[in-house]
């Protein structure tokens, strides 16, 4: 019996999405919990991410229009290239696509919708009700983010060359926790390609609070960024506040007790101003984590997420909440400042 399909053959299929409420807006863009409808009743809930019209809407002038062109075209190269990545703890994507008349399309992501929430809400449950994130849990969280950009910065193309990927917006509003306790990084869909020269280096992407001192000023980084980008999302979840980046490094136990040395350690190590004094692999970074809270030979799993998450919101069992407030993602032109 001969094959039905040779290699190559492509397979035309029409689909709709149904939108069922919008669950997020921020600087990049709307989010949806939206439904994927294909043949005889098939059905997948998705979250579908549009890119903001006043980035890729109609422009008023010739050179905002060549901008808006521009990054949105960037915007669609790296989605491509970051979308194969499988893993775990990364939410997927499923789709990239256009919507729009000619010259007033809008862009869009259908990714994986996570039933959870995302640790902009969790770590302000903690302040509202005037505790601490248990240290297992925090580092535990950080570690299996730190595992996601492990496998990202690892990944490499075809030829088996590094694809050089960078997150860039390693934040609180980027990192979700499901009903199952699976921590998931997202919004991989605006990280840089370092190695990609043909865009040029002109903008910069990210959430300012959490950037690298060097992605400000120059917007040319690698994966030492994501490192110290989770870094300020660790000292957030133990004290419920962000580190003054204008001071010295300042310790934990200025704002709580019970927060292990080797733990000040790893924070002050990520943290570091200077890219070359921070950890040299996002692996050892990874393993320094995980060292940290199964030194004992046993330690939180997925499962102890899970129960924390649902003691902490109980209505998570029953309903999929809104997401906290979305800080902006802000997306700037170098030359322009």
């Amino acid at each position: 019996m001969s094959d039905r399909f040779e290699p190559g053959s492509v397979i035309s299929q029409s689909f709709d999405i149904r939108i069922v409420e919008k669950i997020a807006e921020g600087g990049m863009g709307e989010v949806y919990d939206a439904v994927l409808l294909g043949a005889s009743g098939f059905e997948k809930r998705i979250a579908l991410k549009i890119i903001r019209s006043e980035i890729t809407g109609v422009p008023s002038t010739e050179t905002q229009a060549g901008r808006r062109r521009d990054f949105l075209d960037r915007f669609i190269n790296e989605a491509k290239l970051v979308s194969n990545l499988i893993h775990t703890h990364i939410a997927q994507m499923y789709l990239l696509g256009m919507i729009g008349e000619p010259g007033r399309e809008i862009g869009y992501i259908a990714m994986e919708l996570v039933n959870g929430i995302n640790l902009r809400s969790f770590i302000d449950k903690h302040l509202f009700e005037e505790k601490h994130v248990p240290v297992d849990i925090a580092v535990y969280i950080a570690s299996r983010v730190a595992r996601a950009l492990e496998y990202a910065h690892n990944a490499t193309g075809r030829g088996g060359d590094l694809l050089g990927i960078v997150h860039r917006d390693v934040s609180p509003t980027n990192i979700m926790v499901s009903i199952e306790g699976v921590v998931k990084l997202s919004d991989f869909g605006i990280a840089k390609v370092v190695a990609d020269e043909s865009h040029g280096r002109d903008y910069v992407a990210g959430k300012r609070r959490y950037m690298a001192p060097e992605q400000t000023q120059t917007g040319n980084v690698d994966f030492r960024a994501d490192i110290y980008s989770l870094g300020l999302v660790l000292f957030e979840l133990l004290t419920n506040r962000m580190p003054d980046p204008d001071l010295p490094f300042v310790s934990c136990s200025s704002f709580r007790g019970g927060v292990p040395a080797e733990i000040e350690r790893i924070l002050h190590r990520s943290t570091n101003r200077h890219p070359r004094e921070r950890y040299g692999t996002t692996s050892e970074l990874a393993v320094d984590l995980e060292k940290a809270i199964y030194d004992k030979g046993y330690g939180p799993t997925f499962v102890t997420m899970s129960n924390y998450l649902k003691d902490l919101f109980p209505a998570l069992a029953v309903e999929m909440p809104q997401v906290g407030a979305e800080e902006a993602t802000i997306i700037f032109d170098k030359t322009q400042q």
